[in-house]
């Protein structure tokens, strides 16, 4: 899958124990975001095909912050992996730094380019 054709805004539904949605920018093999309590800032690796994996840290920002996986203000990484089909991705994974079995899931879909086109 080429880069340009990946490099854009997603709108992103996720969820643990609980559920959220956010905005995903990817561009290169950077990838940042942030919804109504966090922010988001990692990479992308692309791996064989469509699939890749991402390890995004994760910090609030806003008082009083609880995150999908029921926990408090604090910063922790999620550690994803997953594959894109068109213009929407799917991509699973853990949580490093925070107490939680959860597993983390994601669906997101392109809104718009990088260009905004």
């Amino acid at each position: 899958m080429s880069q340009s054709v990946v490099d854009g805004f997603y709108e992103v539904d996720f969820s643990a124990i609980d559920r959220g949605a956010g905005l995903l920018v990817i561009e290169g093999n950077k990838v940042r975001g942030g919804d109504a309590q966090y922010v988001y800032s990692g990479r992308i690796t692309f791996l064989e095909g469509s699939t890749f994996s991402i390890d995004l840290k994760v910090a609030s920002y806003a008082a009083g912050a609880r995150s999908v996986f029921n926990t408090g203000q604090g910063v922790f990484t999620l550690n994803l992996s997953g594959s894109f089909r068109g213009s929407e991705f799917d991509a699973t994974g853990v949580a490093d730094g925070i107490d939680s079995r959860a597993t983390f899931l994601a669906r997101g879909r392109k809104v718009k380019s990088i260009d905004l086109t």
